[in-house]
């Protein structure tokens, strides 16, 4: 597996993070979810993936204070959550065309 298949893996993975909090409705985010969305923040840091790393933070950091809140305002979360999913639909498309490429360079 080369690098741009492992990053599409981790991108993968928060793809699937973002859809299962998306259905659980942001209600109540469980320890596992949050320490999840963590681990896959560090992944995305590691691999230069910097702003998707803060977005998911955020997202974290904002979930984890409603546990604490009974105001909480959606707003901020769902901006950082839908521009986090668009930043991953765009890493995934670049890296499946840079694949791509590579391979048909190979034939």
């Amino acid at each position: 597996m080369n690098e741009k298949e492992e990053i599409l893996e981790i991108l993968k993975e928060v793809e699937k993070a973002l859809q299962e909090i998306f259905f659980s409705g942001f209600n109540s985010p469980g320890d596992f979810t949050l320490n999840e969305f963590l681990r896959l923040s560090l992944l995305m840091e590691s691999c230069g993936m910097t702003y998707g790393a803060k977005k998911l933070k955020n997202i974290c950091d904002k979930l984890s204070n409603k546990r604490h809140n009974f105001n909480f305002d959606y707003e901020e979360t769902m901006k950082n959550y839908s521009e986090l999913n668009e930043y991953c639909l765009i890493c995934s498309k670049k890296l499946y065309m840079l694949n791509l490429k590579e391979k048909i360079a190979k034939i």
